[in-house]
């Protein structure tokens, strides 16, 4: 019984995993899609110079993600689910920033690339949510990863308002959610990947508006 409740627990980060990288490649396609459909319209019109604004406000926006993300992250698998949320946030006028303080050139044996997409698809996801109606200065999410040591550490930070005292006793209960249309089991399967590898996850209130989430999963 031991084993096959481990054998479900980890089948079901590996499917959270999974699942987290094929929404943004398909939200990545589809808005390929319109990029190419409106550049077709544009061309058929003979608006070639409207065609070429289109393509270099799409380069320019591609180059900055790519130069936001590429130098600190070398873990193909990581660097590419972020720049595709860096993407996918910014159509909603939300800014997702990588700390160039980060580096992850390698995990640790005890952490999947899918764990660290199931880990950072749902803290940022949440981060989103909390600074969605918040005004343009505080729609901003940060993300810090850091390898050293060979361990594992993740910082995602957001300017939205914050977390009660009563509510932050119960955000890793499965089922919490301070969202009515939320299933709120996002905290708890990260806390579950996170105890699982030996590590410890913990809410931060700092000087600045808003939470982290601070993750530390040392080396085996």
């Amino acid at each position: 019984a031991i084993q096959t409740a481990r054998l479900l627990d980890d089948s079901r980060r590996q499917v959270s995993g999974l699942s987290l990288v094929v929404r943004s490649l398909r939200t990545q396609s589809h808005e390929h899609a319109n990029l190419i459909h409106a550049l077709y319209g544009l061309l058929a019109m003979d608006e070639v110079e409207e065609a070429r604004r289109l393509i270099a406000e799409a380069d320019e926006r591609y180059r900055l993600a790519h130069d936001g993300v590429a130098p600190a992250i070398e873990n193909t698998v990581v660097c590419g689910f972020l720049l595709a949320e860096t993407a996918i946030i910014g159509n909603a006028d939300i800014r997702l920033d990588v700390d160039p303080s980060s580096s992850l050139a390698s995990l640790p044996p005890n952490v999947s690339e899918l764990d660290v997409v199931t880990i950072l698809g749902n803290l940022i996801a949440n981060a989103v949510d909390a600074v969605s109606e918040m005004p343009p200065e505080r729609r901003w999410v940060t993300v810090c990863i850091s390898d050293a040591d060979g361990g594992l550490s993740i910082r995602v930070r957001d300017a939205g308002p914050g977390v009660s005292a009563e509510d932050e006793e119960r955000l890793f209960m499965p089922g919490f959610s301070t969202k009515p249309d939320h299933t709120g089991f996002g905290l708890s399967l990260v806390r579950s990947i996170v105890h699982h590898a030996g590590g410890t996850i913990r809410l931060v209130r700092d000087d600045g508006p808003g939470v982290a989430f601070d993750i530390h999963i040392p080396a085996p």
